[in-house]
């Protein structure tokens, strides 16, 4: 009777040992069809999303590259304009100077033209 309560107990530890092995080996897998298919299907679009996402972050930099460039001319653009418009100003102002010295001369000699517009 020993030998048969030890040949159960071995069975049944063998049985428990090979349950716990199958169900940590098989913990975390999805064995039906359809689930599988959901899984391979979830997979594929996280590695498409992913690749998106990748494509994405590349064009991202490629733009803010491209808008720092365009931020750089912009900067030397308004520089040039500032300076233009104190030559046009300083044109300005030489062109009404030579407008009152011509003004005085002709009044100086004589004729008279009326008078001249001056901006």
């Amino acid at each position: 009777m020993e030998s048969v309560l030890a040949g159960l107990g071995a069975a049944l530890a063998t049985g428990i040992i090979s349950f716990l092995i199958a169900r940590r080996k098989n913990s975390g897998s999805i064995s039906t069809s359809d689930a599988t298919s959901l899984w391979a299907e979830s997979n594929a679009l996280r590695a498409e999303y992913k690749n998106r996402a990748e494509n994405l972050e590349q064009q991202l930099t490629k733009v803010n590259t491209q808008l720092q460039t365009v931020l750089g001319e912009l900067t030397k653009l308004k520089g040039h304009n500032t300076v233009m418009m104190q030559k046009v100003d300083e044109l300005k102002r030489i062109i009404n100077k030579l407008r009152a010295e011509n003004t005085r001369l002709l009044a100086l000699k004589g004729v008279s033209h009326g008078p001249r517009r001056t901006k």
